[in-house]
């Protein structure tokens, strides 16, 4: 049996290519490392930054001249709960979609999504789940649930459960919702 004679490291184009990446990301370690130390690390305010008198004043100025945080317009809360006349089994490892619509037909206005949920579960909607973020909210919205087997808000099979909607609500209120039912097939494609 002979041996083979290895290849020198340059003519090996995977061996070249290894070799320039771990010099580029050990510049780029190095860069941030010396970045790091170049700069304070003290927060504003901290007593050894120093901030000239007048400009501290200013800034204090400032802050009791603004106006307070306003509180956010959609805060919607509750629990999910299981009907005890629902007859159908809550699915395995099953995701739950926390719906609020305005009072007429349309898209839904705030969504949340919860995986592997069981009931009782405690939810909450926020302006962090608005569908179109910066939407004008509506005066009165109608909450619903649903639980999915597959996680995919635009299927609906055999087993999925519902609940809703709710009668209309402000949106900043407390809302329990009932699955009651098992939920309507409809083809995919159709908005949940």
């Amino acid at each position: 049996m002979t041996r083979r004679k290895p290849r020198p490291l340059a003519r090996d184009p995977l061996a070249v290519l290894l070799v320039a990446a771990n010099l580029v990301l050990g510049g780029i370690l190095a860069w941030r490392w010396i970045r790091a130390r170049a700069r304070p690390g003290l927060p504003p305010g901290h007593p050894d930054v120093s901030v000239p008198p007048e400009i501290a004043a200013a800034i204090r100025a400032a802050d009791r001249a603004r106006p307070p945080l306003a509180e956010e317009p959609v805060r919607l809360s509750g629990v999910v709960r299981l009907s005890p006349g629902l007859k159908e089994p809550w699915p395995e490892h099953a995701y739950v979609f926390v719906i609020a619509r305005g009072e007429g037909d349309g898209p839904p206005f705030a969504v949340r999504r919860y995986a592997d949920a069981r009931p009782p579960l405690s939810w909450s909607l926020g302006a962090e789940n608005e569908m179109i973020p910066g939407a004008p909210v509506p005066a009165r919205l109608r909450l619903s649930v649903r639980v999915d087997q597959d996680g995919d808000a635009l299927t609906r099979q055999l087993g999925d459960l519902a609940g809703g909607p709710s009668a209309p609500v402000s949106p900043r209120a407390t809302v329990d919702l009932v699955v009651d039912r098992p939920a309507t097939l409809v083809p995919a494609g159709s908005s949940f």
